[in-house]
């Protein structure tokens, strides 16, 4: 969660922090599903993972939709990362060992 744009709430691996976390993403995802209806779901959903990033109203197109982001892969960065533990077994109890 970027600190310019949000106050964490509780501690970074807190039940609060990452209710928060999730809330904030799916503000994204539902503000890109109602810019772009017209988007694929997995698009909306990487379009929210990027807005999460640099906010809805930078999400413009599917071709670019992480120009702008942090590293210029934002999204693609968070979905790779989702597909490696998904294919590894791993847990969310595990991931907070």
């Amino acid at each position: 969660m970027d600190k310019r744009h949000h106050t964490p709430q509780g501690g970074p691996r807190s039940d609060e922090n990452i209710l928060q976390g999730a809330n904030i993403l799916k503000k994204s995802i539902d503000g890109v599903k109602k810019k772009h209806p017209d988007w694929s779901e997995k698009d909306q959903l990487q379009g929210g993972i990027a807005a999460y990033n640099f906010g809805v109203k930078n999400v413009q197109t599917v071709s670019g939709i992480d120009k702008g982001t942090t590293g210029g892969n934002y999204s693609q960065d968070i979905l790779k990362r989702a597909d490696f533990y998904r294919a590894n077994g791993y847990t969310v109890e595990e991931c907070n060992k």
